[in-house]
């Protein structure tokens, strides 16, 4: 669900309009006289999810576009030159502080300039480092009816296993995907899977510069199968390809309130532009987007075509100036267990898309794939997908943050033996400084939280925040509470 809400100093009214118009009223859309039932999911959305990937990759090559071994890979060029992310700053650095991030595949800091086309100044990244823990690489979304031939080079590994279910991991393929996420020259793995025996043969590969539905069959040149042609979306063979490792390089700026501030990164040019202080605000708010039903189900996903759809409203109204201030996302954010349905999802934005200012909370999917702490398995985010958002919240203002960015302490593959449960309780997972900031915006004081947190945990933050909220937000503004959560005595997604 998106919201398109314009908010104005002094008032608590939030006045909010559906960017699909009418979406309440039957007669101005008969479809939802005939939509599914709520949680009556589209078990294979999935499918619908990586045809539009795949669809978009052979159009590019078809038109020139340069694609390294298009038939034996999903990789998708990306419609920015550059992973960029733009977030508020906390309210202890001033109103005019960001964070301006790039997540790269390198370890090389990029080039980093304020005023490009003036008197251009030379900044440096405050840190530069790889992902910890979690999400350390980024795949595509795979090509199904296709296994990579060791053509090449020897196969790096092989492994046989018998999938259980959600209980051991969120789909079959993903302990293939960590044991490729783990291995330094793994590029490629081929993953066979069986629905009736839940058996699965996982192969990795360094190169893949051949595939074939056949073993045999090195000649074969693969086309791309449409998903409603397979005989069944989960047997069979499947290919996916890491993009590389992730690495992410991140500075605190300032920028001039109310007027576009030009950056530019690698030589690629753009702006920050947040509202003047105490000015009314424009967001564009999303809740539960869910794309993809890789990991968990959708209802209405490929009925709406939530995925196309959103990526497009996103990209157009970027293009027009004073369209939105900025992107909250309420949480249960793509409902996505390894990254490979998000990372997919930021490449199809558009660097003006990536240039507006990103406030994200996490939900109780984002952390527990499964939902619910009592779920939680080792492969989970737990957490650890912050580190793709780049937010500036209060573990970059600790001793314990890693050149002021992250804290890292609490590694959840071994917590510390009084934080709880490992993989369960929230405690373990990571540090509550990673998913928690407040600051000035427009006129609105803005305060974000993890409601998987108790509210003993958040009630030293709480305090003071509303200490910064009394001290610059008017008495009858709006101060907006960003959470989500769900279960009997916590709330839903809320502001």
């Amino acid at each position: 669900m998106a919201l398109l809400a314009s908010l104005n100093a002094g008032s608590p009214l939030l006045a909010a309009s559906l960017l699909l118009p009418s979406l309440r009223s039957a007669t101005a859309d008969p479809r939802l006289n005939e939509r599914p039932p709520l949680l009556t999911f589209e078990t294979n959305y999935h499918a619908a999810f990586e045809s539009i990937d795949n669809e978009r990759r052979l159009s590019l090559a078809d038109n020139g576009t340069k694609i390294k071994n298009h038939n034996c890979t999903a990789q998708i060029p990306p419609a920015s030159p550059i992973d960029l992310r733009i977030t508020k700053a906390h309210s202890s650095r001033g109103y005019d502080a960001v964070r301006i991030s790039v997540i790269t595949y390198s370890a090389a800091p990029p080039t980093f300039v304020s005023n490009p086309l003036g008197n251009a100044t030379s900044l440096d990244w405050d840190y530069s480092g790889k992902f910890k823990y979690r999400w350390t690489s980024q795949f595509d979304t795979g090509l199904h009816n296709l296994r990579c031939l060791n053509t090449t080079g020897e196969m790096l590994a092989a492994q046989n296993y018998t999938w259980g279910g959600h209980a051991e991991s969120p789909a079959p393929d993903t302990a293939c995907l960590i044991a490729c996420q783990d291995n330094s020259d793994c590029n490629h793995f081929s993953v066979f899977y069986n629905s009736t025996t839940e058996e699965v043969q996982c192969e990795l590969f360094e190169e893949c510069n051949s595939c074939s539905l056949k073993e045999s069959d090195t000649s074969f040149e693969s086309k791309f199968i449409p998903h409603e042609q397979t005989v069944s979306l989960n047997d069979g063979w499947t290919t996916t390809s890491k993009y590389g490792d992730s690495y992410i390089h991140t500075r605190i700026t300032q920028v001039v309130p109310g007027v576009k501030t030009p950056f530019a990164i690698d030589g690629h040019d753009f702006n920050v532009k947040i509202p003047k202080k105490d000015e009314k605000a424009k967001c564009i708010v999303w809740g539960d987007p869910c794309i993809s039903s890789k990991f968990v189900g959708c209802s209405f996903g490929e009925y709406f075509d939530a995925y196309e759809k959103s990526v497009t409203m996103l990209n157009q109204l970027s293009e027009v100036d004073d369209s939105f201030d900025c992107f909250i996302m309420l949480g249960d954010n793509f409902y996505d267990s390894d990254g490979r349905v998000t990372v997919s999802f930021w490449k199809r934005l558009s660097l003006a898309a990536k240039s507006k200012p990103l406030i994200y909370i996490l939900g109780n999917h984002d952390i527990w794939t499964g939902g619910e702490p009592s779920a939680g398995v080792a492969s989970d985010p737990l957490q650890y997908s912050l580190q793709y958002l780049a937010l500036d919240t209060v573990a970059s203002l600790g001793d314990n943050a890693t050149g002021g960015w992250f804290n890292y302490d609490i590694n959840p593959d071994n917590p510390p033996p009084d934080s709880g449960t490992i993989y369960q309780s929230i405690t373990a997972t990571s540090s509550i400084t990673n998913s928690i900031s407040w600051f000035q915006f427009g006129g609105l004081g803005m305060l974000y939280f993890n409601g998987a947190y108790t509210s003993s945990d958040l009630a030293p933050y709480f305090e003071q925040a509303c200490s910064f909220f009394e001290s610059n937000i008017d008495k009858d503004g709006t101060i907006l509470l960003i959470g989500h959560w769900n279960g009997q005595d916590t709330s839903q997604s809320w502001m």
